[in-house]
């Protein structure tokens, strides 16, 4: 995924997934970032899906991954949806949600979560200016 081959990582963990073998909240965060570099919504779905069912531990990375494949899929509420119930945010969780509102129109928003950032004494980085 990280040498953008997004579509031959999400082949290589349907063929992990098949054989049996249980995905890590790792892998699986990997896969999440995967959907949403090609725009997968069911397949990203179906792995947020997996991890209820199986009650895996839904760390912070899993969590900053599904709102940035939400994002990126177009699903914005989705993607509120996940930061608003998390107990506790990075600045990589203010980031996506800043980017989610940015990359899908809605500047006014991302500058209010830029804001909101601020006063949660979260300091912004090179990747927040960029993400606006």
């Amino acid at each position: 995924v990280q040498n953008d081959n997004s579509q031959k990582a999400l082949i290589l963990f349907t063929r992990m997934f098949d054989s049996g073998l249980t995905p890590s909240t790792a892998t699986l965060a990997t896969v999440l970032s995967a959907c949403g570099k090609v725009g997968s919504r069911l397949l990203g779905m179906s792995v947020h899906g997996y991890l209820l069912r199986r009650g895996m531990p839904v760390d912070v990375p899993v969590q900053n991954s599904l709102i940035t494949m939400y994002a990126k899929c177009g699903l914005l509420r989705q993607s509120f949806a996940i930061f608003d119930c998390m107990d506790e945010r990075d600045v990589v969780s203010w980031n996506a949600i800043v980017a989610a509102y940015a990359q899908n129109g809605d500047l006014l928003e991302a500058l209010c979560f830029l804001n909101e950032m601020r006063l949660m004494l979260q300091k912004p980085d090179s990747i927040t200016v960029v993400s606006l």
